[in-house]
């Protein structure tokens, strides 16, 4: 005689469901088809962190593969600012899969740049915080100085007799 089995609820829609017979308190998520996606969904998110670098190396092989079947390969596909890189030049000289490598390496970089530049324009206030306000060209002329060779900044210019020679 089976013992009857406890009900759970779904960790998805919090549903309560009773576990298959198979699968027994191992089941977390009810059986709906939207719950079992978002599961999968889940545990293939999991194990793409816990393997970073899995598909970058498994295209890598495969194109090192194909290289040695049919002796030439394509370039790698690379966006805008790496497809005017010289690739058949790195696989001649790194292999096929150096050039891969150094692909993916650049993709990553590029990205890597792009989220740098966003997050930089997310938080503008529009000007910069390092450098002074430039004033106008009208501003500027208006100022003492000009074609006497004195500058506001910096004070008169020295005479000509007064510069001294570097020996060298």
């Amino acid at each position: 005689m089976s013992s009857p089995r406890r009900r759970r609820r779904c960790v998805i829609c919090r549903r309560g469901f009773v576990p298959r017979p198979r699968v027994g308190d191992r089941q977390r998520a009810c059986g709906r088809a939207e719950c079992q996606g978002a599961r999968r969904k889940r545990n293939q998110d999991e194990w793409r962190l816990g393997h970073l670098g899995y598909f970058i190396a498994w295209r890598a092989r495969e194109r090192a593969e194909r290289a040695k079947a049919d002796g030439a390969v394509d370039p790698p596909g690379v966006a805008a600012p790496l497809s005017r890189l010289p690739w058949q030049l790195a696989q001649e000289e790194f292999g096929v899969m150096g050039a891969d490598f150094l692909g993916s390496l650049g993709r990553i970089l590029v990205d890597h740049a792009k989220d740098e530049i966003r997050s930089y324009s997310a938080g503008s206030t529009g000007g910069s915080p390092q450098v002074a306000p430039v004033g106008a060209k009208d501003e500027i002329r208006g100022q003492e100085g000009g074609p006497t060779g004195e500058s506001p900044q910096v004070g008169p210019l020295p005479a000509k007799d007064e510069i001294r020679e570097v020996a060298g």
